[in-house]
């Protein structure tokens, strides 16, 4: 406990250490087939075998980024998630992650993988084999099929469609312009964005900038227009946004999901 404590997180490997402290005790919560995290007793709007995957979808945020950076700490927990990935998408598995509706919360965890199909696709997709890759982009494209809110959960789409693009799979084109069309329209100048209704708070921030981010770190080549305009907002939000924390890094309790603590810092490093 000492250790944790005592991480000053100024480094790149104090980050890694702490996310393999963070990851190490969560593998004895995955379920046998590793597809789902359950972590305890808790309560969810929705089914405990969805909230069961977005245990484990939301611990992809941390080891996606260790893949792309080459850490060797993250193998060990890449051969479990991988598992678990397989037998997600496996409709003849029993933890298949089930055939999604409308406004249903796997769109939100499907946003990750898409993102691992960005920039681990190595890892995320072509060390799979060719049935397992199909049944990948099988599942994931359900989300192109189904009506979402009209928020920032257009991004997990959007994410997923380019993750397709990377990988050389069809693009939903009709819908990716749509999405990226409405995000745009959220924009209200001077660095905002609006979420439905009219919130602004960390979940906005991260919820428009970081994900417009990591589009921008995707798409600067096909996209270089659109990268340049979210990169610009980025850059004229931060000095408000900075004002949001203190001296030691201490948010403002203010707003939604007030314990997504990672998501109110998650700004930072995608401008950075």
């Amino acid at each position: 406990m000492n250790e944790v404590r005592n991480n000053p997180l100024r480094t790149r490997q104090d980050m890694v250490r702490a996310a393999v402290q963070l990851m190490e005790p969560l593998k004895a919560c995955l379920t046998p087939g590793r597809a789902c995290m359950i972590v305890g007793e808790g309560s969810a709007h929705y089914p405990e075998d969805v909230a069961g995957m977005e245990g484990y979808s939301r611990v992809l945020w941390g080891l996606v980024p260790m893949l792309v950076g080459k850490c060797p700490e993250a193998e060990p927990f890449w051969q479990l998630w991988r598992e678990g990935l397989i037998h997600g998408t496996d409709p003849d598995h029993p933890e298949y992650w089930g055939d999604i509706g409308d406004y249903d919360q796997r769109m939100v965890e499907m946003a990750v993988i898409g993102t691992g199909l960005c920039f681990a696709p190595d890892r995320f997709y072509y060390e799979l084999t060719p049935a397992q890759r199909d049944h990948l982009f099988a599942w994931l494209n359900q989300i192109n099929r189904y009506d979402m809110p009209k928020n920032n959960w257009r991004y997990f789409r959007i994410l997923v469609n380019i993750g397709f693009l990377k990988v050389g799979r069809p693009v939903d084109q009709a819908r990716l312009t749509e999405d990226l069309d409405m995000m745009e329209s959220h924009y209200v100048g001077d660095g905002w964005y609006f979420d439905y209704p009219t919130k602004r708070d960390y979940y906005t921030i991260w919820g428009f900038h970081f994900y417009s981010l990591v589009y921008a770190a995707a798409m600067d080549e096909k996209d270089p227009e659109r990268c340049r305009r979210f990169r610009e907002r980025a850059q004229i939000i931060a000095p408000r946004f900075a004002c949001w924390f203190d001296r030691e890094g201490r948010a403002l309790p203010y707003g939604r999901s007030l314990t997504y603590r990672f998501c109110q810092g998650a700004f930072w490093a995608g401008l950075a």
